[in-house]
């Protein structure tokens, strides 16, 4: 299992503007239904006001600002998986840069598109020192798909292949910059949520590993049997036993507590997603619960017990 902690994106270029609205301006005064754009985000003004920063003056009953989400351009950096980032209409790329200083890992979650390209770049360079290039499109395994289910031509019809990860990165130094190029012909590449970081080797994930999902759709009938079905977000969840060796056992259980219930990138299949490694062990989102079974003066391997809940 590997952890990668997030580091704090720093975002260099992208080809999606965030121009959807204006940015707030303190001199601005805003009427109800106005809106702005303030630190990546878009706020409806509710109450008019003039100099009343949005970012302080929402989420209470007597704000007057209520926050409505996330930039287009800043969708993929708001820690909401579900929310995206979708390529500007009539362009068959999405192209993302940012600074690479410290990191060897890079995971995109929830994407829809055909290829992605990973090009890292040292300071001032303007050729890259580490390209890769991977298709995101499966074949299919049997004929019987291969003959009569619907075929996925990449021309036309839209394949997700959610998440992805690819830690065979040199390590980025300072002012290293890695460019990101998603594409989807027709338009329409889309990228949930990036996360870059130095990935962590926690230790081996037993063969017992579980993963599903947990719904917060919800499931109503009445007297009369009459069912409701109110659909709501879908979120992984992953349970398993990692084989750690006693030495290093102290060093994650304390790495493990820091980041409590933080968001991370935990790889509970050591290969990478384009190395046959399991997507479904791929997972944003927080440790719910972990403990060790420890061997003092025996057996030179613990065991980490660890359960993750992705984040919506």
């Amino acid at each position: 299992m590997k952890l990668v902690v997030p580091n704090t994106i720093d975002l260099v270029s992208s080809s999606v503007p965030e121009d959807e609205y204006a940015a707030w301006n303190a001199s601005t005064a805003y009427n109800p239904d106005d809106y702005c754009i303030y630190a990546h985000y878009i706020y409806k003004c509710l109450t008019a006001n003039t100099g009343k920063r949005p970012d302080q003056n929402y989420g209470a009953l007597s704000s007057v600002w209520s926050r409505v989400g996330a930039t287009n351009q800043w969708a993929m950096f708001d820690d909401v998986v579900s929310t995206q980032t979708v390529a500007p209409s009539g362009t068959d790329a999405l192209v993302i840069t940012v600074a690479f200083d410290y990191a060897d890992c890079i995971g995109l979650m929830n994407i829809i598109g055909e290829s992605v390209k990973f090009e890292v770049f040292d300071a001032g360079e303007a050729e890259p020192y580490y390209t890769r290039e991977f298709s995101l499109v499966q074949d299919t395994t049997n004929f019987r798909d291969f003959f009569y289910s619907p075929i996925e031509r990449v021309s036309d019809i839209t394949y997700t292949f959610s998440d992805i990860v690819n830690s065979d990165i040199p390590i980025g130094v300072p002012g290293s910059t890695l460019r990101v190029t998603l594409t989807h012909t027709g338009g329409g590449a889309s990228i949930g949520h990036m996360v870059v970081g130095l990935a962590r080797e926690l230790g081996q994930t037993q063969f017992d590993a579980t993963a599903g999902a947990k719904t917060y759709s919800r499931r109503i009938e009445d007297e009369y049997g009459n069912l409701t079905i109110i659909p709501r977000r879908v979120v992984k969840k992953v349970t398993c036993k990692v084989e750690v060796e006693t030495v290093y056992s102290d060093v994650i259980a304390k790495l493990l507590s820091k980041i409590d219930i933080k968001p991370a990138l935990f790889l509970a299949d050591n290969r990478d997603t384009f190395k046959g490694g399991y997507e479904m062990l791929v997972i944003y989102g927080t440790k719910t619960d972990h403990e060790f079974s420890l061997n003092p003066g025996g057996v030179r391997i613990d065991i980490l017990n660890i359960s993750i809940e992705g984040v919506a």
